[in-house]
């Protein structure tokens, strides 16, 4: 349980980097991933008690979703390095989960700041720069940080898939 406390606070305080300042740093996606080969490679399981197989096909998997992205220009490289360490650390099961909540999560946030200009107070609502008016410049001020919605996604999916198992 510790661990499951641990992993959320760390995509937590991910999220809040990206949220805060469009970036993530270093230490916390790559230490992540670190850790992550670290754990499996000594224990012979992911953090969560997953088999090594799962948080292998879980690093590939997250590649395979966030690279294409990376290389259009519509994710950062940080987004990229924080799904791998969010697969490496839990697991094919609990990333897929997390990555489907982050990208339904991005969406929601997305759409409800494309449409802010209709809706009166919305627009508080939009951290800056997610407005589309074109006031900000730059590509980091045009999409959605969406290590932030992994981070928020992570913790979700946790708390989803432990009552899934407990009911």
């Amino acid at each position: 349980m510790p661990e499951v406390l641990g992993l959320g606070l760390w995509a937590l305080v991910a999220a809040g980097f990206d949220l805060r300042r469009r970036r993530l740093p270093n230490l916390l996606t790559l230490g992540g991933l670190a850790v992550g080969v670290v754990v499996v490679l000594a224990s012979g399981a992911s953090l969560l008690g997953m088999a090594p197989a799962s948080a292998w096909q879980g690093l590939g998997l997250s590649l395979l979703l966030t690279l294409p992205g990376y290389a259009l220009g519509q994710l950062g490289a940080g987004d990229v390095k924080l799904a791998a360490a969010i697969a490496m650390l839990t697991g094919l099961v609990h990333f897929i989960v997390a990555f489907a909540l982050a990208a339904i999560l991005a969406l929601a946030v997305l759409l409800a700041c494309r449409f802010a200009r209709d809706l009166p107070y919305l627009h508080a609502l939009c951290p800056e720069g997610w407005l589309p008016d074109g006031e900000a410049a730059g590509r980091a001020r045009r999409t959605v940080p969406f290590g932030a919605a992994l981070g928020i996604a992570l913790p979700v999916s946790l708390l989803l898939l432990a009552g899934a198992r407990a009911g």
